[in-house]
């Protein structure tokens, strides 16, 4: 299995977490980003369920507001 390398090395002097800089997070954020999407490619069945999830929600949006619209109507 594929492990990430770590982004943060641990330091030995300190057992505290280290506080990042906002460009160092977004830099690591970024990274996150291409590994996921790599990640998407590699594998396309991943998709599908976020996927019908949307149309799902949008289908109940849809059906919510024609029914408040409906109802409301002198």
């Amino acid at each position: 299995m594929w492990t990430p390398t770590p982004t943060v090395p641990s330091a030995p002097y300190s057992s505290a977490p280290r506080k990042l800089g906002f460009l160092q997070r977004l830099r690591i954020g970024w990274q996150l980003t291409k590994v996921s999407l790599g990640v998407l490619r590699q594998e396309k069945g991943l998709i599908l369920l976020p996927f019908l999830s949307l149309l799902i929600t949008g289908a109940v949006w849809i059906l919510f507001f024609i029914t408040i619209f409906l109802l409301t109507a002198p």
